[in-house]
């Protein structure tokens, strides 16, 4: 009775083209490389988001104007984020909205009327005002519901500017300009779900939006924070290293004769593409519902397009010699490395020639 051969760990081992421990010590290495570089990218703070194009009204402008507008002093305190969800770009955030002026040129309804930009104002509070040297300060406890038009191309090693905008719309920068500064704007740090805040501004100045009939200007205050992963590589390790480890078996099947395994051989590969289309779901589940194409993608088709190489080498020339299997892995290692560098370095941006 014939028994169909299959492949045992000692036959496979003892008769290899490449040393296992050569495989272990290019993996291990592109590896350390892959995990250095991402903890040192953590550190700076990389958006991919575009500043609001906030023009400052400076002295010639208000001259251009041809007026003197009133002055008001805006702040805002962020208590806490009720909703933190940067993956949907969903926020809500309860805090106290504050502003300074001179009661005499314009009311507390008027100034009642601003807005903030892609928001929605949950709750506000009536005001508690209290009047100092002929300026009145008043304070409303409010409670906003926001989008911050996250940019998410460079997924999961993304950074973002949460930009909040106040403005007020029904008058123009000729009527009235807002005024602020760093210290009027307090936001918290949100360590404990994973996003450090690096930093944090306030500026003021006006807006532009065109219309059929032209432009129209008005005047506009924007708090932003920059929140970064830093030293919180979950998600980056979760996407990028169940690839790395497919890549590997993958990789280990070029160290095998397949003079003597060649089903096995072939069988590595074709295994790896399905461990890999099938991870693409969990990918699809962690990742922000976008219609562009994100570093996680781009990392994943990396991948598959390796995995298929190697298969298309065992199947058209896996008859080549130590050396030229030797040169395939430091070259595959070698291409996971320096895909990760390019598109980690400060100058690259795969969605600037996409």
């Amino acid at each position: 009775m014939n028994e169909e051969k299959t492949p045992k760990a000692e036959s496979i081992f003892s008769n290899t083209l490449v040393s296992p421990l050569f495989l272990f010590i290019c993996f291990l290495t592109t590896l350390v490389i892959l995990v250095f570089v991402i903890f040192s990218w953590t550190k700076i703070f990389s958006p991919h988001e575009r500043r609001v194009p906030l023009k400052h009204l400076t002295a010639e402008k208000i001259k251009e104007f041809g007026g003197d507008p009133i002055k008001v002093n805006v702040g805002l305190y962020i208590e806490n984020f009720d909703k933190f969800d940067i993956n949907n770009d969903d926020f809500i955030f309860s805090g106290i909205l504050t502003f300074e002026f001179d009661p005499s040129l314009i009311s507390l309804d008027s100034l009642k009327k601003s807005s903030f930009d892609r928001g929605e104002i949950l709750y506000i509070s009536a005001p508690t005002t209290k009047l100092s040297h002929e300026r009145l300060f008043a304070r409303y406890n409010i409670k906003i519901k926001f989008s911050g038009n996250l940019d998410y191309a460079w997924f999961p090693f993304e950074d973002h500017l949460l930009q909040i905008v106040l403005e007020d719309k029904m008058l123009s920068p000729r009527e009235l300009v807002f005024a602020t500064n760093n210290s009027d704007f307090i936001a918290p740090d949100m360590g404990s779900v994973g996003w450090h805040q690096f930093d944090r501004s306030a500026e003021a100045g006006y807006l532009e939006a065109p219309l059929q009939e032209g432009v129209i200007q008005y005047p506009a205050a924007v708090f932003t924070i920059n929140y970064g992963r830093y030293t919180n590589v979950r998600n980056i390790f979760t996407i990028i290293f169940p690839m790395m480890m497919l890549f590997f078996i993958a990789l280990f099947s070029l160290i095998i004769n397949p003079s003597e395994s060649f089903t096995f051989v072939l069988t590595i590969p074709v295994t790896v593409i399905a461990g890999l289309i099938s991870f693409r779901f969990v990918i699809e589940a962690m990742s922000p519902k976008v219609g562009y194409f994100m570093y996680s993608d781009y990392f994943f088709f990396l991948f598959l397009f390796l995995v298929f190489s190697i298969l298309l080498f065992h199947t058209f020339g896996g008859s080549l010699g130590t050396f030229t299997r030797k040169l395939l892995i430091i070259i595959f290692n070698g291409i996971v490395v320096g895909f990760l560098m390019y598109l980690l370095s400060p100058a690259a941006s795969l969605s600037q020639w996409i």
